[in-house]
């Protein structure tokens, strides 16, 4: 193996957040690879490099991401395709909102004491799930998170469909898993998701948020299965928010988790609780 972290972040927005996580994991055993969101026009990517002392860092071509939409996916699996060429120990998906609440000691010593382990959220599989690939989102890039005229359009259309009884995957729905799309998983599992995504790749055309399915779906059918440990790692609150975004007051909370990573913060809802998370990892 070459290096033991590989971090895989998605960013489009709140660039600060994204310099103190790469300031603090900067690491002799750590690589990131990042991804800036191609709408964004101002950003410095030098500027980003001057965060790490110790680590590389590698860009991976910016795509227009869209919420819902399957170029998600895609990205997910060109970051990990980029980054196995490298050999590493584990894989660490990230967006650019998320902190580190442990330090690059803590995490290969953790990773190190769970080795063959794979971190991957689980959620109950519900209808929900699997209509998201039962039926075509033909609009879903366009509609995103809007409640346009597309999303009124799409909507009519998935009640025809309904009528007429269309299934994508009839006979397969019990086969269908989902969770949080944030990950830490190993060099084996990571090349055998890379490998073998030619598998599936149709199944996610024109689907809504498949980011949330896809890798679960992939390792259930996988020789990996029984390496799976149902917490992805980090902390996220989904019952104040979609997610929570954290404040001052939730600092002992993050402070004392046993999870690695937490999600998510904004320096225009609270600067303080960024600003003291990371002073107290850079100590």
């Amino acid at each position: 193996m070459c290096k033991r972290n590989a971090y895989l972040i998605m960013a489009h927005t709140d660039f600060e957040i994204l310099k103190k996580t790469i300031s603090v994991l900067d690491d002799k055993n750590a690589d990131f690879y990042i991804h800036i969101d191609y709408k964004v026009k101002d950003f410095d990517l030098n500027e980003l490099k001057t965060c790490i002392d110790k680590s590389n860092m590698y860009f991976i071509t910016s795509s227009d991401i869209r919420w819902g939409d399957r170029i998600q996916v895609d990205l997910e699996i060109n970051m990990l395709k980029e980054a196995v060429k490298r050999k590493y120990e584990y894989y660490h998906l990230l967006s650019g909102a998320d902190l580190p609440l442990k330090k690059p000691e803590y995490i290969n010593k953790f990773f190190e004491d769970n080795s063959g382990k794979n971190f991957i959220d689980f959620g109950e599989r519900d209808q929900n799930a699997i209509d998201r690939l039962k039926y075509y989102y033909f609009f879903q890039r366009n509609v995103g998170r809007n409640r346009s005229f597309m999303f009124y359009i799409q909507k009519t259309l998935l009640v025809l469909q309904k009528i007429i009884r269309v299934n994508r995957i009839r006979g397969k729905e019990d086969k269908i898993f989902k969770g949080a799309n944030w990950f830490s998983i190993n060099h084996d599992l990571a090349s055998y998701i890379v490998s073998n995504f030619y598998k599936y790749d149709k199944m996610f055309d024109h689907t809504v948020c498949a980011d949330e399915i896809f890798l679960q779906t992939m390792v259930m059918a996988s020789p990996y299965k029984d390496t799976i440990v149902n917490n992805c790692l980090r902390e996220i609150d989904w019952k104040r928010g979609n997610p929570y975004i954290y404040r001052n007051c939730d600092y002992e909370l993050l402070a004392n988790s046993d999870n690695i990573f937490a999600r998510k913060f904004s320096t225009k809802t609270d600067n303080e609780i960024i600003e003291r998370l990371y002073q107290r990892l850079s100590e």
